[in-house]
């Protein structure tokens, strides 16, 4: 079985920017949430975050995160996000990340999900069996 890989683009735009058009750096994981919460929402029954979130009051969220960046983006630049799972266990996704402009990588790390319930207090809950089995099998634990 593949490794599951989800590819997105989004344009820099003002509002990621600081005044010398420079991506703030609290933006790139502003976006980096929205694409992972996003694409794992569609992989599961509900098919979107919102519809997770009202059929199972359910969703991830995340637990650690690591970056290294490598260099800044740039007002209307158009950067690509690459995630690439590379663990799943019975609550958590772990993901690496790449953010790049064309072949020039701006910001790279790993980006553990753990999943949770939110009522009647948020706690953490297994993953969907419906995205556990489209990310792959479980990780052998040693």
């Amino acid at each position: 079985m593949s490794t599951p890989v989800h590819r997105a683009t989004r344009q820099v735009r003002f509002q990621h920017c600081d005044p010398a058009g420079i991506v703030f750096y609290p933006r790139y994981f502003e976006l980096l949430e929205e694409i992972v919460t996003t694409w794992l929402a569609s992989l599961t029954d509900a098919g979107s975050e919102a519809a997770l979130l009202a059929a199972r009051g359910e969703a991830p969220r995340i637990e650690r995160l690591e970056c290294r960046f490598s260099r800044p983006s740039l007002l209307g630049e158009h950067i690509d996000y690459t995630l690439e799972v590379r663990d799943v266990d019975a609550a958590r996704v772990t993901l690496d990340y790449r953010i790049q402009h064309g072949t020039e990588e701006r910001v790279a790390g790993t980006i553990v999900l753990r999943w949770y319930r939110f009522a009647p207090r948020p706690e953490a809950a297994a993953l969907p069996p419906t995205l556990r089995t489209r990310l792959g099998p479980p990780a052998q634990r040693t």
